[in-house]
């Protein structure tokens, strides 16, 4: 597997490209099962906006910037119920990985080693003109009555100095209409939030699909992030009544180490009425937002370090 990585070094921090990935050294803790139902179903992501165009279920594959996560299957624990989940550990961090399903009657299927995970399994297909079918993720953090060992978080927006983080998947190369992306949670308090977040929610997506966008709109577009590679184009909306801010790759991203934070911060000070310095960041997702298809995607790498 090709190891060419792109690395910029700018004033404010070191972006690493890596347009073909290697899965870092993590281990199950061997704990995991059904997260108890919450009263109301978590929305797993900050959300995104339909684009009205009736409900494409299916788009033909697009081959991600530089590659994809690799072909070979991803083998170990299963897990298929609606909120099933499943504690891991990695250097020494804990991450829980999630099923996520909220879509009517739909089911999905994990395979999960570690951080790393593959849809095997997936029956739901709802129209663009709605909410996804499911949010398949790995994240840190505190949600919805599970907490992972380790995460530095809820941590004060203003007290934050690098969130160093990668992420590697496939996104492009399978059939079906979703999305890769960030999602990240912040309370308005120190204790961080028992359900959704209090605050709001910052999105960074590697992959757009055609059909389908983020909640809101365009606020500004193809901006460049000092220390992190290349253009994003700036969404902003409300998510149920909370802000929603969300950057979206001009080209899909294979696998990134990044610092998360340099996004926090331009929110902060360059996106009036988005993320605020005085809230807590209480928890970091990656994953995919299905709306159908995705049957062999996986992530192969994930990690957040928050100081």
């Amino acid at each position: 597997m090709s190891k060419y990585r792109v690395a910029l070094l700018f004033g404010f921090g070191l972006a690493t490209v890596t347009f073909a990935c290697d899965p870092g050294a993590s281990s199950d803790d061997g704990t995991g099962g059904t997260a108890p139902v919450p009263t109301t179903p978590p929305p797993a992501t900050g959300g995104t906006r339909p684009t009205g165009t009736g409900g494409t279920t299916s788009t033909p594959p697009v081959t991600p910037t530089g590659g994809s996560a690799g072909s070979a299957p991803i083998v170990g624990r299963t897990i298929t119920g609606q909120y099933d989940y499943h504690s891991v550990q990695k250097d020494g961090r804990g991450y829980i990985v999630q099923n996520n399903v909220w879509g009517s009657g739909a089911m999905q299927t994990l395979n999960i080693s570690g951080v790393s995970f593959e849809i095997t399994m997936q029956t739901g297909n709802n129209s663009t003109s709605g909410g996804p079918v499911s949010y398949p993720s790995v994240f840190t953090g505190s949600n919805y009555d599970r907490a992972t060992l380790v995460s530095n978080m809820p941590k004060q927006v203003s007290t934050l100095t690098t969130i160093m983080t990668t992420w590697s998947q496939n996104a492009g190369s399978q059939m079906g209409v979703y999305n890769a992306a960030y999602d990240v949670w912040f309370s308005t308090g120190a204790a961080g939030d028992p359900q959704a977040p209090s605050g709001g929610y910052l999105m960074v997506w590697f992959y757009d699909p055609a059909n389908a966008q983020p909640i809101g709109g365009v606020t500004s577009a193809n901006v460049a992030i000092p220390g992190v590679n290349g253009n994003w184009d700036v969404w902003v909306g409300p998510n149920g009544g909370k802000p929603c801010i969300s950057y979206v790759a001009k080209q899909p991203i294979a696998s990134m180490t990044f610092d998360l934070n340099l996004f926090i911060q331009d929110a902060v000070n360059n996106r009036a009425n988005t993320i605020q310095s005085g809230w807590y960041l209480t928890n970091v997702f990656a994953g995919f937002e299905v709306w159908s298809g995705g049957v062999g995607l996986k992530t192969t790498d994930f990690s957040v370090v928050v100081n």
